[in-house]
């Protein structure tokens, strides 16, 4: 059965459905819990201190421009009033949530 006919599902079902369902958010993690049981806690403990280590990492500027660098190549910059705007650099200003400032070309 599954999602939406009034059928329990399973969590790789519904793993599945939020893959179809929000493809752009492919990178992120799932975790299932169940509060009944108490079933995965843990994991999802452990999950949460992997997602704030990473969200206090600091990045190098040198790295933050190579992949500034590479994601414009793939996909550049909408431009406005017939001018394609210019990005100098970026910098990381704060963690935890990260904060990265670009400095470019025009204004807001």
């Amino acid at each position: 059965m599954g999602l939406g006919e009034g059928q329990p599902f399973t969590t790789g079902e519904y793993h599945d459905y939020l893959q179809k369902v929000f493809p752009s958010l492919d990178f992120v993690p799932h975790a299932f819990i169940t509060a009944k049981d108490g079933r995965n806690v843990q994991r999802v403990v452990e999950l949460a201190q992997t997602l704030h280590k990473q969200a206090s990492a600091r990045v190098g500027t040198g790295e933050l421009n190579r992949v500034l660098e590479h994601a414009v190549a793939m996909s550049a910059p909408p431009m406005r009033m017939n001018r394609s705007p210019k990005i100098y650099f970026a910098t990381q200003v704060a963690a935890n949530p990260p904060t990265i400032v670009l400095f470019t070309t025009g204004r807001s």
